[in-house]
């Protein structure tokens, strides 16, 4: 009989999408699991629009504590038919959550006996939360980068033999050559590539200094799904003249251009952490949104994998230094390449296997 895997992320959020289907297309290729991809974000009952929505998942998240009163309005927020009616119709002997958020609704059902599954929690943060660890005694696993996210869990009550160290999976590329991608874009081969990862206002503040130095760079800034900022960006480079810049949605090229990539300019969310590590980039990170975000840019730049900067002209300044001591870039690449990388789909297949029925 099957195993049913339902592999849950809750983010617009292009890495964590693709690692989502990473996973789906893993599992996918054996015979012997049945799979569903499930982004909890579609299944937000009804009178709250994406503005609201997403405004209260960030007071949510930048909450000073995780209560039952503040859990149970999450969790009736996202609790609908609809995505009850998922639940029970896959009934997932395995629920796969690539996100705090599926943590609480897949263990709200689980105590509501709406669901009896086996559930592993996958963390891409560097450090652990409270937001991970509501709920630690119904998830029945937690996957984590390292012993040093471990010990962290362990301080935070959780037990040790629920955590197993499991690297999130690497999105790999798509042996496009550098010629090929350089030529596409019309990139400068002369000049450094610059990544920036870049979805919001603030983001494009920051875009806005950095391009208009016209540095000797080549800069893709990819604006995840948002073509509000994509059209922002392209009139802001064409009303200024702006030759070395690439405005990008996200598409497949994306990790293609990041495993070119010099440095990589980005919030330090998990799963955009996770990937620019797996590539073993370089990378300058923007203000942290909340305390999860912060706790991983402390870890990032005490292991002097990247810097942080507080502001539009700061980025720009880190940027202009980069440029001009080529060596702080090679010493961060350096550190990075000392990392080993587990192989995070076999480990969660193999605990899949032998630990559920």
């Amino acid at each position: 009989m099957k195993k049913r895997i339902l592999i849950g992320y809750a983010s617009n959020d292009f890495c964590q999408e693709k690692i989502a289907n990473i996973l789906f297309d893993y599992f996918n290729q054996f015979t012997n699991y049945e799979v569903f991809l499930l982004n909890i974000y579609d299944y937000s009952i009804s009178y709250l629009n994406n503005f609201n929505r997403l405004s209260f998942i960030k007071k949510f998240a930048d909450s000073k504590i995780v209560n039952i009163k503040n859990l149970k309005l999450f969790v009736k927020n996202f609790d609908s038919i609809e995505l009850r009616d998922v639940f029970k119709s896959f009934n997932p002997d395995v629920v796969v959550s690539l996100h705090f958020y599926v943590n609480y609704i897949a263990c709200f059902y689980k105590n509501d006996n709406i669901i009896d599954s086996t559930i592993l929690s996958v963390v891409p943060d560097y450090a652990c939360h409270y937001l991970w660890t509501f709920y630690s005694d119904v998830v029945d696993y937690y996957l984590v980068d390292s012993d040093h996210v471990k010990r962290s869990f362990v301080k935070y009550g959780v037990p040790s033999e629920k955590l197993v160290i499991c690297g999130v999976p690497i999105a790999s590329s798509q042996d496009v050559s550098k010629e090929i991608l350089v030529k596409r874009y019309n990139l400068n081969p002369n000049n450094p590539i610059y990544l920036f990862f870049g979805e919001n206002d603030e983001d494009f503040n920051f875009f806005k200094d950095l391009v208009i130095r016209n540095y000797d760079l080549n800069l893709v800034f990819v604006c995840n799904k948002n073509k509000f900022i994509k059209g922002l960006c392209e009139k802001f480079i064409r009303f200024n003249n702006i030759r070395n810049v690439v405005i990008l949605c996200f598409g497949k090229d994306v990790f293609n251009i990041l495993n070119i990539a010099d440095v990589v300019i980005s919030r330090p969310k998990g799963y955009n952490l996770s990937q620019i590590v797996g590539f073993k980039k370089p990378s300058i990170l923007l203000p942290s949104l909340h305390a999860v975000e912060r706790k991983n840019s402390v870890f990032m730049c005490k292991k002097n994998f990247s810097v942080k900067v507080s502001s539009p002209s700061s980025l720009s300044r880190k940027v202009h230094s980069f440029l001009s001591y080529p060596f702080i870039v090679n010493s961060m690449a350096n550190k990075l390449l000392k990392i080993d990388l587990n192989v995070s789909c076999k480990i969660l297949k193999d605990l899949i296997d032998n630990n559920i029925e």
